[in-house]
């Protein structure tokens, strides 16, 4: 996908132009620009916002980048509150800097969303206070996937978590090292799965590296299972 081609679709005033703002409903992209002279914002404000605000009727939207570390990802840092929003979108698959962009995209512009499948390179271990903490009772669908090691799995993931009580599939993807949390069976269901009754379906990979004080604590064969 090339900034160019869209830009002159953008700007273009053609039947083309009607055709593709008001029908296309489900859009994917597969990104190929390496480009790391480009900083992530820099690229979100001249790509990814000009598709939210170029497809007027989008539902689902699905962006995929290669594994290289070198192609810019969604970041929110220091943009409006009305960066990447829309009215119809019901489905979002997308690449984030990191947790603090969830949050930015969950803050009230994308109230239709009900499937949102996120990577991010990094969980934050500090919330950020600037972005809504409404809770979201549209979303039923919630994939978080994050390959790098966290220190951010109680201050940020778990309040997020807190928000979704009406989600119906989870998946969660982390590798957590604050040094304090175990994750055994009774917390997933204290902490998790208790605050979502419709739940139905929970896939996760949960890496938890943590000091044990106490030498009595032992794992049982309910929390392996």
């Amino acid at each position: 996908m090339r900034r160019c081609l869209i830009v002159s679709f953008y700007l273009g005033d053609s039947h083309f132009r009607h055709i593709c703002t008001q029908q296309i409903t489900d859009l994917s992209l597969i990104i190929n620009e390496n480009n790391v002279e480009i900083t992530d914002e820099d690229y979100t404000n001249s790509v990814y916002e000009i598709i939210f605000a170029f497809f007027e009727n989008l539902r689902h939207l699905t962006i995929v980048l290669p594994s290289s570390n070198n192609y810019p990802l969604l970041s929110l840092y220091k943009s409006p509150s009305k960066t990447c929003f829309s009215l119809t979108l019901t489905k979002l698959c997308i690449n984030a800097h990191n947790f603090n962009d969830v949050l930015a995209l969950l803050d009230g512009r994308l109230k239709q969303l009900t499937t949102f499948v996120v990577q991010v390179d990094h969980i934050n271990n500090r919330i950020s206070t600037v972005y809504k903490m409404n809770d979201l009772p549209a979303l039923k669908y919630f994939s978080l996937t994050c390959y790098e090691e966290t220190g951010g799995y109680n201050i940020s993931v778990l309040p997020l978590l807190h928000r979704i009580s009406h989600l119906e599939e989870l998946t969660l993807y982390i590798h957590i090292t604050d040094g304090s949390t175990f994750i055994t069976g009774t917390h997933l269901d204290n902490e998790i799965l208790i605050h979502m009754p419709q739940l139905h379906t929970f896939t996760f990979y949960i890496a938890c590296e943590t000091v044990i004080n106490d030498p009595v604590i032992r794992i049982s064969s309910d929390d392996i299972q």
